[in-house]
Formats: C-alpha cells, sequence, structure tokens
C-alpha cells in the first residue's frame, strides 16, 4: 500500500528546491524521509547554481556556462518541485545520483 505524504511535508520538500531555502527544510524536517530526500537534491541543485554563478565571471565563456547552466537548473528545478507536490520520490537525472552520497 502507497503511504500517503502529508501536505506539510510536501511544502517542506517544494521550498528545498528554492536555492537557500534548503538548508531551511533541512533543519526544520531531520525526521521526515520525505523530505529529505528532495532536500538532498535541493542542495545538489544549489551548489550547481553557485558554481554556475562563479563561473560567470571567465569573460565569453562565462556567459555560456550562465546560459546553459541556468536552462538545466530551471528544468531540474521544475521537475523537482512537481515532484515533491506529487509526493513522489522521484531521482533527478545526474542530480539523484549525486544527491544519494550526500549524507544529512
Amino acid at each position: 500500500m502507497e503511504e500517503i505524504v502529508r501536505v506539510e511535508s510536501k511544502v517542506w520538500a517544494m521550498l528545498s528546491y528554492l536555492g537557500p531555502f534548503c538548508l531551511w527544510s533541512a533543519m526544520k524536517s531531520k525526521e521526515d524521509e520525505f523530505v529529505r530526500f528532495h532536500v538532498k537534491q535541493g542542495i545538489v541543485l544549489f551548489i550547481i547554481e553557485l558554481l554556475i554563478w562563479s563561473l560567470s565571471a571567465i569573460p565569453l565563456v562565462g556567459v555560456f556556462f550562465v546560459i546553459v547552466g541556468r536552462l538545466f537548473l530551471g528544468l531540474a528545478i521544475v521537475f523537482g518541485i512537481i515532484g515533491a507536490l506529487s509526493g513522489e520520490e522521484q531521482s533527478l537525472p545526474v542530480i539523484g545520483l549525486l544527491a544519494e552520497k550526500l549524507v544529512l
């Protein structure tokens, strides 16, 4: 039988994909496995966002990193939020593999 995910858990999981809010979600929901799954993916996305931001300082090539990186991040965030609000633990491609290695 499928476990029903509470609305509060879905909200915290959704917030974990919105940049630094992933850290807030991590602190607020330590016992909730569903939220922790999404927090891990949100942390990986936030780290990638910081890397893209720092690579944007490179002349000429930085613009390419920002355009491609923001497109990738935008899609990943949308799919993550949809999964969180649907109550699913669906791993994002590549991001999910990195997130599995995180220990919270």
